[in-house]
């Protein structure tokens, strides 16, 4: 039984997918810490400022999660594959990965808050984790997965 949950923690993805928590947690609490500074100190009134104050405290996490990420979740061994994550087609498959999930965010902070009445921290929290999925199914299969081209190149070494 120990030598099972021994391979499983020594297994790449799953070495991975804690490494992506690990930044996750990090992001989360910039996220939530800006969310709740410029909620209450730079938004207070009205309800649209839950919609700006989540847009920054997204995108401050969402900055965080990809410097971390491109050093240190999403390891290449390779000289070629180390490059993913760092160019210009990357960065914008990236940036659109999060767009889509500050969509997504923002969508959820409006039926959490608006239509089921929910507190904008803990409303916050429920999305944060359905959006994390999102972000690391994109990036793990849009952006840092091998191309064909990849594959190929490495193949022929």
């Amino acid at each position: 039984m120990m030598k099972k949950i021994k391979r499983l923690l020594l297994n790449d993805g799953v070495q991975e997918m804690l490494r992506y928590g690990i930044v996750g947690g990090i992001s989360f609490l910039v996220d939530i810490s800006l969310l709740y500074f410029m909620r209450e100190y730079i938004f207070p009134h009205g309800q649209l400022g839950v919609y700006y104050a989540t847009m920054a405290g997204f995108l401050g996490g969402l900055t965080v999660n990809t410097l971390l990420s491109v050093q240190f979740v999403f390891r290449q061994q390779d000289v070629v594959a180390s490059k993913r994550g760092k160019n210009v087609k990357d960065i914008i498959q990236i940036f659109i990965i999060g767009f889509t999930g500050l969509l997504l965010t923002e969508a959820g902070m409006f039926v959490g808050t608006e239509i089921c009445a929910g507190n904008y921290l803990l409303v916050k929290v429920v999305v944060t984790g359905a959006v994390f999925v999102w972000n690391y199914l994109g990036r793990k299969f849009f952006v840092f997965r091998p191309s064909d081209v990849l594959v190929e190149a490495l193949s022929d070494r």
